[in-house]
């Protein structure tokens, strides 16, 4: 009778019991940071959430990852995406990831201060060295050492300050991204592309199909991960927010002489988060890293072997590239701006000359075809038997600028480049080069006169045919001409010094 009776411990109940201990030895685990333990009972803690979303606090969690991070960050990334997944499924992300989502993405795009609208207070406040949830704001005067005395809109520097765009609101943004650190479809494939990104720093070699070791890029596969995922998913750049991913992404295309796409991407992006520290930091980069690279990559180009006038594989790569970015940037450095106009002057004299070359050499070796341009390794010849045929390697290299420059346009930003004026110049160059080589005058004294005329009278007869559709008199349509061709002349003396 003194007996007390107990009811038979049901299936819950060892469940709640192996929670607890599950629970009491992670504790000790994170305490003694004992991270490679705590990834040996990761599948008891993933049958833990399959069980129950809410096995495991919010804190709990970050604390698990937060140990396992400095040890190995690819293992912490692994096993942070196992349990975002976990969590999605059991619709418990939004609680109990926050926490980690975080930690991971810290830090984003938007931290590290910003530029005060107001041009007021010199401190900064949520620097890199601050808390994840403040995002801070910087004084004007900090990022607006560069801007005196420029007024052109085309510059990015003179979109910092008082111009930044209100949707940056600091209070704004903090909201902003404590939504998107909730939401699993946001956060979870953006944690995949860091790990992607983490896993092809990690290997310095890899062995090819072949079974020969070969030594292996890194740069590359970052490229190729960044844009496969922008391609996959159709996102902006300013809505992948670690900071981390973009940095790396530049750093490769800077580091592959992909430079046109360094300039492209960045230049879009900072243009998009302009006002916020991370913007003038990519700036920083454009200015100082990548174009002296682009700078010194132009340069050589313009080289020319006296031996060989007519090479001119890197001239029609670093025309191109400066087409490219003319045509898709909206805004470029100061330094680049200034120098971009000279450059495409250069390039287009540059490339007369080396097609004159081609066309009337008499030493011309056939080196220059468009399969030799597009692949300078590639050998002229086997054996050297191959006829030469200069006319057919100038026309082809001008028709391949021409089809490239009308791609570029088409797949440019849609509307006009920046200096037109110097773009329209080398089009119309690429013209008249084409005209004379079809009357066989490239390169003679009369080349550019009698290419220049056909062109012009091209253009008259189609602005005749215009005006003969819109009704207007022909005395009028030869005021117009007139006014056209007193406009060209100067351009056509400027070549013809030049040249």
């Amino acid at each position: 009778s003194d007996c007390v009776r107990l009811s038979k411990p049901n299936e819950e109940d060892f469940k709640l019991i192996q929670l607890l201990k599950t629970r009491i030895a992670l504790r000790t685990l994170i305490q003694t940071k004992a991270w490679d333990k705590i990834i040996d009972i990761k599948d008891e803690i993933d049958k833990q959430l399959s069980e129950n979303g809410d096995a495991f606090s919010a804190q709990t969690l970050d604390d698990m990852v937060a140990t396992i991070l400095p040890e190995s960050y690819l293992a912490g990334l692994n096993f942070a995406m196992t349990l975002g997944t976990k969590l999605k499924e059991k619709g418990t992300f939004e609680k109990n990831f926050v926490l980690i989502a975080k930690r991971l993405f810290f830090p984003t795009i938007y931290h590290g201060g910003r530029v005060s609208s107001q041009g007021q207070g010199s401190e900064i406040s949520g620097s890199a060295q601050a808390s994840n949830s403040t995002m801070g704001v910087v004084a004007a005067d900090d990022l607006q050492q560069q801007q005196a005395g420029n007024s052109s809109s085309k510059m990015m520097e003179s979109m910092e300050g008082e111009n930044a765009h209100p949707s940056h609101d600091v209070k704004t943004m903090e909201r902003k991204m404590e939504r998107e650190f909730r939401n699993p479809l946001c956060i979870i494939p953006q944690l995949k592309l860091v790990n992607e990104v983490h896993m092809a720093l990690s290997r310095a070699f890899t062995r090819s199909d072949a079974g020969s070791d070969s030594l292996y890029q890194p740069a590359e596969v970052v490229i190729s991960v960044v844009e496969k995922f922008k391609e996959d998913k159709e996102i902006a750049p300013q809505n992948i927010y670690p900071s981390m991913v973009h940095r790396l992404y530049v750093n490769a295309l800077i580091q592959r002489n992909k430079l046109d796409k360094v300039f492209v991407y960045a230049t879009a992006l900072s243009q998009a988060i302009r006002g916020w520290r991370f913007a003038s930091m990519l700036d920083e980069i454009l200015r100082d890293i990548a174009f002296p690279k682009l700078r010194q990559f132009f340069d050589l180009a313009l080289l020319q072997d006296r031996r060989r006038p007519w090479e001119c594989q890197r001239l029609v790569q670093a025309t191109l590239m400066l087409l490219r970015i003319l045509h898709s940037c909206e805004h470029l450095p100061q330094n680049l701006h200034r120098a971009a106009p000279q450059f495409m002057e250069r390039f287009t004299a540059r490339l007369r000359r080396a097609l004159e070359e081609i066309y009337k050499n008499p030493r011309y070796d056939g080196s220059q075809t468009l399969e030799g341009v597009m692949d300078p390794n590639r050998k002229t010849s086997e054996g050297g038997a191959s006829k030469v045929d200069s006319k057919r390697d100038a026309m082809d290299l001008v028709e391949y600028l021409k089809t490239q420059v009308m791609k570029i346009r088409e797949h440019g930003r849609g509307h006009q480049p920046l200096h037109p004026g110097k773009v329209n110049s080398f089009r119309d160059t690429l013209d008249r080069i084409e005209l004379a080589i079809k009357d066989g005058t490239l390169g003679t004294g009369n080349s550019r006169r009698t290419s220049s005329n056909s062109v012009r009278t091209s253009r008259r007869s189609t602005r005749e045919e215009v005006g003969r559709a819109r009704g207007i008199s022909n005395l009028s349509q030869r005021r117009v001409s007139n006014l056209a061709t007193m406009e060209e002349e100067p351009s056509s003396q400027i070549n013809n010094k030049r040249i």
